[in-house]
């Protein structure tokens, strides 16, 4: 399964997602026609999920970073975290084409 990361990794951004339960932190994948692919924080782990595209009124800029980090950095950060709560296939799977897209 290709999230169509390889040819651009401008398309990732990371942003605050408010839900029903609160604001997490997720990336944000190329958006499709309808859907879109976010990579979230939750007490199962971290997990992959397809949001509507319309989901996307509900996110906003996060706060910045004392120095800057790149999209690499913070998919290792994830990785890790994933590591420690565990981590679902596809999610391991898209935040490794992050790491290795150059």
């Amino acid at each position: 399964m290709s999230f169509g990361l390889m040819e651009s990794t401008m398309q990732i951004e990371l942003k605050n997602y408010h839900t029903e339960h609160g604001v997490s932190t997720v990336l944000v994948g190329p958006v499709a026609r309808t859907r879109m692919p976010i990579v979230i924080i939750e007490h199962k782990g971290v997990m992959l999920r397809q949001v509507p595209a319309t989901e996307e009124r509900y996110m906003s800029e996060p706060p910045k970073f004392r120095r800057n980090k790149t999209m690499k950095t913070i998919a290792r950060q994830y990785l890790a975290i994933g590591s420690k709560l565990g981590i679902g296939k596809p999610a391991k799977r898209f935040l490794r084409q992050i790491i290795n897209a150059d």
